[in-house]
């Protein structure tokens, strides 16, 4: 950027800044830089896009095509190895289907016996007050 600010004197073509980089962005991962659209033909670089209402250009600079090149290189790289070790962790995961579905079976019949204590705790006073009743009833007619 500072190469860029004292080659092509930029806060002359630019919304003023005291700090040019806050300017700078990512745009589909390349990094560009606005300037006004009279300007555009004295920065040389790529036109990426232009602003909606047409008074800015953002522009990759020549002087970062190959690093902007680089970088995708780069993040290209990153997804086939992120792509690599999610393969790698599905394979260890599908070896292991067998017993892991064992366990997955064993939770649930752990949750329906938890389930079935809670309920059992739940209704107990009003079961044991159901049969209390009950046999009062059958001592006291009998």
């Amino acid at each position: 950027i500072n190469y860029l600010k004292s080659t092509y004197n930029l806060e002359s073509y630019h919304i003023p800044s005291p700090d040019l980089t806050s300017l700078t962005s990512w745009t589909y991962g390349f990094k560009i830089i606005p300037i006004k659209t009279e300007h555009k033909n004295q920065i040389p670089g790529f036109i990426h896009s232009s602003s909606a209402s047409g008074a800015t250009v953002f522009i990759e600079p020549t002087e970062t095509l190959e690093l902007n090149n680089d970088i995708r290189t780069l993040q290209f790289r990153e997804q086939r190895e992120i792509e690599k070790i999610l393969k790698e962790l599905t394979r260890q995961v599908y070896a292991d289907k067998d017993s892991l579905n064992l366990i997955l079976d064993m939770l649930g019949q752990f949750d329906f016996i938890q389930a079935k204590a809670k309920y059992s705790i739940e209704i107990f006073p009003k079961t044991l007050y159901a049969v209390r009743c009950s046999f009062m009833c059958l001592c006291m007619s009998g």
